[in-house]
Parts: C-alpha cells; structure tokens; sequence
C-alpha cells in the first residue's frame, strides 16, 4: 500500500445558513494541491453527504463540486464515500473512550473523516473511481 494522507477538510460553517464553500474552495485546493505535491498520494477520498433516503443534496452537489476541481487539479482518482451517520457514530466513539460531550467539537470531524477512511480501506472495490467533466 502506498503512502496515506489523512486531511479534514469542512466545506460548511458550523452556524447554519453561513456557508463558506464557495469563498474558500480555491484556497483550500491550492492549499490541498501543496500536500499532495509534497506527499504524492495516489488517490483521493471523499466523503459523500448523503440525505439519509440516499439522495444527494445541495451539500453533495457541492461535494462533487469540489471533488471535480480537486481531481482536475491533481489528475488523481478520485473515490466518494457515503458519509451517513459518520459524525453519530464518531460522537459515539469518542463518548465510549470517555472523552466528555462538550470535548466533542474539537476532534469530531477528525474522528469522522477516520471512519470514512476506514470504510474505504476495508473494501476499495466498493467505491470505485469517478471521473465526471467539470461543468
């Protein structure tokens, strides 16, 4: 196995209706395309957030957004992972390792973005590559 980058990326503020993804996505991807110039992984994960029928959202539509421009910019594979219940089931963990509730907030993502990782490491052949023409 190649080398692994973990990287936690939010594209959404936590208040709600105060969204950032659009202000921030160019420097998140020149700030994304300086690590994986450095690190040189060989594919790219992302979490996918699915409403929890299965449908793709306004969140997932911006999802792939940036996933397109990612992948555009760095020529790698790029793999979406369904994200449902992650955030649930890290706040689980982190209760379960004794870890109180209001500690939650500063590493719950973190946990998350371990979780989807590990979904895909567990089974790659599930999340095969997409490559869709940015439009």
């Amino acid at each position: 196995m190649g080398k692994l980058l973990s990287v936690v990326v939010s594209v959404y503020n936590e208040e709600p209706g105060l969204r950032e993804f659009y202000q921030e996505t160019k420097k998140v991807l020149e700030e994304l395309g300086g690590l994986i110039s450095q690190y040189a992984p060989e594919k790219i994960v992302l979490g996918m957030p699915k409403n929890m029928d299965g449908s793709e959202g306004q969140q997932a539509a911006d999802t792939r957004a940036f996933g397109d421009a990612l992948a555009a910019r760095t020529n790698l594979p790029l793999h979406y992972v369904d994200e449902r219940l992650t955030s649930a089931s890290a706040h689980l963990a982190l209760q379960e390792g004794g870890l109180k509730r209001r500690a939650h907030k500063a590493v719950v993502d973190k946990v998350a973005a371990v979780l989807i990782l590990q979904t895909y490491m567990s089974c790659p052949a599930r999340f095969p590559a997409e490559r869709r023409e940015p439009t």
